[in-house]
């Protein structure tokens, strides 16, 4: 039972602080930041962003080998102490826009440019749709690839394999040149850098379509109230042993008080039964039992005064109107810690139980009406209690 009544509470507590003006402000914070994001902040902007996916030799001879000799378009590359790499690049269009045929500047064209290097041969093209396929050129000279302006979309992707001749032993430097509206270079990175050449904010709020920022406003929402709740779920698993500890020794204090009342007073069955309550369950039981035991007697009271009027319809309308004296699961707590009897299916023992609640109050040091108020069980008679039999 006080297991029950503890876990009830903490949800309570729970959903008492989710409510709270704290919480409550934090949620309007949050989406007015985002209202004003979206409405003075958010802008759809491209970002074509280059990355190197690989770049290695096509032969790696470590050591000289006796009559092997490699050459490539008549040159021999031992005698000539050069070497080949193969070099793949990706443009992709990161950004949340699209970057249309405008954007592109002609007097300053995206150029893959290679230092310490000469593309020795025709670069081959994989683009991510066919339109890319058929309106993407590759115009080569000595030491760079020029790239021909074409509608990239966002997400879309242009490859490029390039086949490098230079000194041997020398790794050949590549670099991206050309302007984009609204883009202030074009960013190099390879696929092991340790970072995607984005800023925390553009993390944060990036999205390649405005819908998805809506998107992410319930999801986040809904996140924040289940991380909350797997908190809770943690920190009750985390403090319920420590509760359980601190109950264990409120039990302990609780018998040992009940057993210097019994040293000092005689207690009939009833207060002892809601001693033992009292000790295992501790002050909310007691004032759980008290409400409803205020409005049983209260109800008691105008049965007796119905039953000593002689009316008997008059009696069997107030009963149909003031409902039962007990509440089948009251009844069935109050019979199972030996409260009340019962009589024809009905409780006996309410106006006993009514005085022995206001004893027992007093010989623990309560007040009746203060300790069902600081458990949330206010004293609220029903408006019948002060009925007068001999009124009409």
């Amino acid at each position: 039972m006080g297991a029950i009544l503890s876990l009830r509470d903490r949800v309570s507590g729970a959903w008492s602080w989710l409510k709270s003006p704290g919480v409550m402000a934090v949620v309007t914070f949050f989406s007015i930041a985002l209202a004003v994001y979206l409405g003075f902040f958010f802008e759809r902007r491209p970002s074509l962003v280059a990355t190197v996916n690989s770049m290695s030799p096509v032969f790696d001879v470590v050591k000289p080998v006796g009559g092997l000799d490699i050459s490539y378009a008549g040159v021999n590359l031992r005698e000539a102490k050069k070497s080949l790499w193969s070099v793949d690049l990706t443009l992709r269009n990161e950004g949340n826009s699209d970057i249309r045929l405008d954007d592109f500047d002609p007097h300053s064209p995206v150029r893959i440019v290679v230092n310490s290097g000469q593309v020795v041969n025709k670069p081959t093209l994989t683009t991510s749709n066919r339109y890319l396929a058929d309106n993407v050129r590759l115009i080569t000279e000595n030491s760079d690839v020029a790239i021909t302006p074409a509608i990239i979309d966002a997400d879309d992707s242009i490859n490029i394999n390039i086949l490098v001749m230079g000194a041997e032993g020398v790794r050949p430097v590549i670099y991206v040149t050309g302007k984009i509206a609204g883009m202030k270079a074009i960013p190099l990175r390879t696929v092991d850098s340790s970072t995607d050449g984005k800023s925390v904010w553009r993390k944060v709020f990036g999205a390649d379509a405005i819908w998805i920022q809506f998107l992410r406003l319930p999801v986040y929402f809904f996140g924040f109230f289940a991380l909350l709740g797997i908190l809770a779920v943690l920190g009750f698993a985390i403090t319920a042993p420590f509760d359980r500890i601190k109950e264990r020794r409120k039990r302990e204090v609780r018998a040992e008080e009940i057993k210097k009342i019994r040293l000092a007073n005689t207690l009939d069955q009833k207060a002892n039964a809601l001693a033992e309550e009292y000790i295992e369950n501790g002050d909310s039981s007691i004032a759980a039992i008290a409400h409803e035991t205020s409005i049983a007697y209260a109800k008691s009271c105008v049965y007796d005064a119905m039953s000593n009027s002689g009316v008997a319809d008059l009696t069997d309308k107030t009963r149909l109107s003031v409902g039962p004296i007990l509440q089948k699961w009251a009844l069935d707590r109050f019979s199972k810690l030996g409260l009340v009897g019962l009589k024809d299916g009905e409780p006996v023992g309410i106006s006993e139980l009514n005085q022995a609640l206001d004893t027992f109050c007093a010989l623990i040091g309560r007040d009746r009406t203060d300790l069902q108020t600081k458990h949330g069980r206010e004293v609220q008679y029903p408006p019948f209690a002060n009925f007068d039999s001999t009124t009409p």
